[in-house]
């Protein structure tokens, strides 16, 4: 059996016709499912790791504090409550970035540290520059710097911890310094 033209074109007709309506169809269908919500979740900001450092000297409140990585030696002044009259801050780097297990030391000004070698005729073992220090019997350069590497003492008796000074040099400083 053979179609006419007039046959064949209504049946391709009805075919594009279902073909066109089921493509309809399934579109208003495929709109209608429900969307998923589209949230942009941020990655948790990992806290800034913290360091600790010890800071002493000319400060007004000398101590161990817990601080932001990147922090300076400036934000760890402010935090030990600021430099008291007669710090010298010229003589360390302000913009300097601390590191864990740092200790700062704030010095005196040269003028308070006369002073206060002065004072009684003794050395002060906590604020003397190296050449006061040379000034004591048995003290040259290099322990001069372990002095002052390992300051601040709590008393006289703490010297005895520096290398190279012992009992005997202790007995021959003991008059002659203060803290």
């Amino acid at each position: 059996m053979r179609l006419s033209k007039e046959q064949t074109f209504t049946i391709i007709g009805l075919c594009l016709a279902i073909v066109v309506g089921g493509g309809i169809y399934l579109h208003k269908q495929i709109s209608n499912w429900p969307q998923p919500e589209l949230t942009i979740k941020e990655a948790p900001v990992a806290a800034a790791p913290s360091i600790v450092v010890h800071i002493c000297g000319r400060v007004k409140s000398p101590g161990v504090f817990k601080i932001k990585h990147g922090d300076r030696i400036m934000d760890v002044i402010e935090l030990a409550g600021g430099a008291v009259p007669g710090a010298d801050l010229e003589l360390i780097n302000l913009a300097e970035k601390v590191k864990d297990g740092q200790k700062i030391v704030v010095p005196a000004k040269a003028a308070a540290r006369k002073g206060q070698a002065g004072a009684g005729g003794r050395v002060n073992i906590n604020s003397a520059d190296q050449k006061e220090l040379e000034t004591l019997p048995s003290i040259g350069p290099s322990t001069a710097k372990r002095i002052i590497e390992s300051r601040p003492y709590s008393s006289p008796e703490d010297l005895m911890k520096v290398p190279r000074i012992g009992k005997k040099t202790f007995e021959k400083l003991k008059d002659k310094i203060s803290i």
